[in-house]
């Protein structure tokens, strides 16, 4: 497990539940193959479920056989869902990101990969169309800088999530106009 992921699930389970929350429901959002940079292994390793979502097709295919207990999907966190939206997909972790939004240091490794369409989906769509919520304990977000069009496609009236892990800091303003 990398140390980033390691500090979210520290963060999350001993500060944000204070070691109280046995068991709980996470979404990892650029979740690579489950196993890798993972944000949530330490959780699932503690009882918690929830879901993993990956945009990148190689890396992908591995959620289901990586974390059986886990709902596995293959696609573009966005504000829409049903698009074909051009993701550059890098062979390793940390490297890939839908192409209008990719930060722009990551560029000098884009020639390691490929650009590939995929289709984008909401949160929103995702949690109803797997029976979610409406209280979703952990959210983590680490997209190489898709994190606010992902979420954008949360509807905050219907979900209400408990502690967001977030990497980057244009999400601030919009997080807050939402309480």
């Amino acid at each position: 497990m990398s140390p980033h992921a390691l500090q979210n699930d520290r963060w999350v389970y001993d500060l944000a539940f204070g070691g109280r929350c046995q068991s709980g429901f996470y979404v990892e959002c650029g979740a690579w193959n489950g196993i890798i940079s993972s944000a949530t292994l330490g959780l699932h390793a503690l009882g918690w479920r929830g879901m993993l979502i990956e945009a990148n097709p190689g890396p992908a295919k591995h959620l289901a056989r990586n974390r059986p207990d886990d709902i596995a999907v293959g696609g573009a966190l966005y504000d829409k869902g049903g698009l074909l939206l051009p993701f550059h997909a890098a062979n390793r972790a940390g490297y890939s990101g839908l192409v209008e939004s990719l930060v722009p240091y990551k560029k000098e490794f884009w020639e390691a990969g490929q650009t590939v369409e995929v289709r984008s989906v909401t949160l929103t769509d995702l949690f109803v169309c797997h029976n979610v919520g409406p209280v979703v304990e952990y959210i983590t977000l680490d997209m190489e800088g898709g994190e606010l069009p992902a979420l954008r496609g949360l509807d905050f009236e219907r979900f209400t999530p408990l502690a967001l892990s977030i990497e980057g800091r244009r999400c601030d303003e919009f997080l807050l106009e939402r309480g």
